[in-house]
């Protein structure tokens, strides 16, 4: 991927792949995450008519691996560049329904203490864990159930309490980029993720092990880093339609 005014010589993949250098997670997980972010940055700025409707290039990633297959690896080495490009919208550690729910109508809420009331504005969520069991925690169908339909990117979500106000979120938007080993799959999933949809809306990202062994990490090149949080600057400006060539 390129845009017309990068600070990159090369390519933005190419770039991230030089930055993260000789690596013990697979170059699969590696390249994954990026996509994850370039997702996330994008949220609903840009999109692809699709007849009545629109897509949007939000993800649910897993990436599948034993333990020891550093998942986590790839995942941490984006974190500092999507924050570096400006995003702040990352989900807590551990997903306590209401807590997560909570978090986002507040984002909506304090927006609209500046602007007037607007369906219009997006409410962004990145859920970037190294295990998706640990955040989600096993049994937990309510929450799976909620970010199942949350994937459609809808116009508005209620959630109704009995308890003080109900929770409000206009237009979320949620990225996942997480990892699991695939015996924790079944183990944690009853079959509401999978007859309800929640499997069929998740990548699944196999990398098995690598033969590199790395005792003492090199620091990363302060350079190439810079160049890549400004390409992601320029991917979040993005706006409008996506077209299709013939290709």
């Amino acid at each position: 991927m390129s845009l017309l005014g990068s600070p990159l010589k090369q390519g933005l993949f190419q770039t991230y792949f030089k930055f993260i250098g000789v690596s013990e997670a697979p170059i699969t997980f590696h390249r994954w995450s990026l996509i994850g972010v370039i997702g996330t940055l994008l949220s609903r700025s840009v999109y692809l008519p699709f007849g009545h409707s629109n897509i949007y290039p939000n993800q649910y990633i897993l990436l599948t691996g034993g333990p020891g297959s550093r998942k986590g690896t790839a995942i941490r080495s984006v974190l500092p560049l999507v924050e570096g490009a400006g995003f702040n919208s990352f989900a807590p550690n551990k997903a306590a329904k209401e807590a997560l729910w909570s978090k986002m109508a507040q984002k909506t809420a304090d927006r609209f203490d500046d602007l007037d009331f607007s369906d219009e504005y997006v409410t962004e969520m990145f859920i970037a864990q190294d295990e998706f069991i640990d955040f989600v925690g096993i049994g937990n169908d309510d929450l799976v159930v909620n970010l199942t339909n949350l994937w459609d990117n809808l116009p508005k979500f209620n959630n109704p309490r009995n308890t003080k106000s109900d929770i409000v979120i206009t237009k979320p938007t949620i990225n996942i980029l997480s990892g699991s080993a695939p015996g924790l799959i079944s183990e944690a999933f009853s079959s509401v993720a999978l007859s309800g949809g929640f499997f069929s809306r998740v990548l699944f990202i196999y990398g098995g092990y690598t033969d590199i062994k790395i005792t003492w990490p090199q620091k990363p090149d302060e350079r190439l880093k810079l160049g890549l949080i400004a390409q992601l600057k320029l991917i979040r400006e993005l706006k409008g339609e996506l077209v299709l060539n013939k290709e």
